[in-house]
């Protein structure tokens, strides 16, 4: 998907991340715009589904975070800035994911994040 990243199946919240996306798209037509091919020959696109935006719907829910590297759109910039200052369910695993090293911008997102201690269950 174009302009976002989420964690892969065997990271923290892998497999939450992909339950999201089959909810929001699974057994259901989609609609495929596709921009280019990455540089391991995957083609990268915008995908639709009953009217909704998927990757926006993937960012505003927390199991995607903003791929700055590769995509430049201000509205997915904005939408991180706004997970980043209300502190959601979504965000805070972003914020695990990153202090475990994991997701774009981590070294910076993590000197700028508040410590917050957990149980094990979902923050």
């Amino acid at each position: 998907m174009r302009g976002i990243d989420a964690p892969e199946l065997k990271m923290p919240y892998g497999k939450e991340s992909r339950n999201a996306l089959v909810k929001l798209i699974g057994g259901k037509r989609v609609t495929i715009y596709v921009y280019e091919q990455d540089q391991f020959g995957r083609y990268v696109g915008d995908i639709y589904c009953d009217n909704l935006f998927i990757q926006e719907q993937m960012l505003k829910s927390g199991y995607a975070w903003h791929f700055k590297t590769y995509d430049k759109r201000p509205e997915f910039a904005k939408i991180g800035r706004e997970r980043q200052e209300q502190h959601t369910k979504g965000f805070g695993r972003q914020r695990i994911l990153r202090s475990r090293g994991i997701g774009e911008g981590t070294s910076a997102m993590q000197d700028t994040m508040p410590s917050r201690s957990t149980n094990g269950d979902e923050p």
